[in-house]
């Protein structure tokens, strides 16, 4: 059995981390010290495909 990432996971986890690098870290403390949600970030993490949630499509979500 293989255990190997494939390119696509790769790029993935290099993009994930490359967000978590800009996004996340510099302002992260800050935010858990102030109770801030980020609601801009946490919108960018879904255009970039992080974050995704399965709906019935009975709610057009």
């Amino acid at each position: 059995m293989d255990f190997s990432l494939t390119d696509d996971q790769i790029a993935f986890r290099q993009t994930a981390r490359q967000f978590a690098q800009k996004e996340l870290k510099p302002n992260a403390a800050e935010w858990d010290r102030t109770s801030h949600f980020p609601v801009d970030v946490i919108k960018k993490s879904g255009e970039l495909g992080f974050l995704g949630l399965y709906t019935n499509p009975e709610y057009d979500a």
